[in-house]
């Protein structure tokens, strides 16, 4: 047995840490189409229709510098007043204060699951960065570990030599 090629196993450790990155980030970008899908099914056929702005809610996080709003309204829906409803899904929601007037959908089987957009295009962009990064890192994965079965396969007929001879 020979001397060990140290960037045979420097490739196959990137190799294999590349595939588990690439790995969890196909996951996370699945998880967010089937979110994203499961959000537009349920607002595809929503009510589209004018609330009022009841309460708006700001609060920071301490552990961090964003800010997040929770938006009540108060709309009527087929002759049926609902107030105090929280919106499932906010947009710019620092641009709204009590007493406004917004556009919000409400699907026809919850009328208290009201949001203001009615497709989750957030979800999709993140579905497709990670998505994205997570293919990248599986080619990258797969050409370093074929590189690195190649540096090994050529090892076996040409010995590895440490250091260089011309060195």
């Amino acid at each position: 047995m020979g001397i060990k090629n140290p960037a045979v196993t420097i490739l196959r450790v990137v190799g294999i840490i590349f595939i588990i990155v690439a790995v969890i980030n196909i996951v996370v970008g699945g998880i967010m189409f089937f979110v994203s899908k499961s959000y537009d099914d349920k607002y595809k056929d929503a009510y589209e229709i004018t609330a009022t702005v009841e309460k708006v809610v700001y609060s920071s996080s301490k552990n961090s510098s964003s800010n997040s709003s929770e938006i009540y309204v108060d709309y009527e829906l087929e002759g049926k007043s609902y107030h105090h409803v929280k919106l499932v899904m906010t947009i710019n929601a620092n641009d709204y204060t009590e007493g406004d007037t917004m556009t919000i959908y409400v699907p026809k089987d919850d009328p208290k699951a009201a949001s203001m957009s009615n497709t989750a295009v957030v979800f999709y962009i993140i579905f497709g960065v990670f998505g994205g990064i997570g293919v990248f890192f599986l080619i990258i994965s797969i050409v370093l570990l074929i590189v690195a079965g190649k540096i090994k396969k050529k090892a076996k007929t040409q010995p590895f030599a440490y250091p260089p001879a011309n060195f």
